[in-house]
């Protein structure tokens, strides 16, 4: 995902922060929602400087088909 880029370098386990290079989280979870996706948690709530920032969680309850939907979701 080209317009996309993961900000910090520490280990994850089942969370991560992707940070957008074009649009605020607040429109990509907006513009997800509409597909009916959850997309995670919208950073810039928080820190005006994480406005970029979206948290997303990562279960053994997504399936590898809700994966590739997101991804798909995000790169369009």
């Amino acid at each position: 995902l080209d317009e996309f880029e993961i900000p910090y370098a520490a280990p994850v386990f089942n969370e991560l922060v992707i940070r957008s290079k074009r649009s605020d989280a607040s429109a990509i979870v907006s513009r997800l929602l509409s597909q009916n996706i959850i997309a995670g948690v919208d950073l810039g709530r928080f820190r005006d400087d994480w406005r970029k920032d979206l948290l997303i969680a990562v279960t053994e309850l997504h399936t590898r088909p809700d994966l590739d939907r997101l991804i798909l979701a995000l790169a369009t």
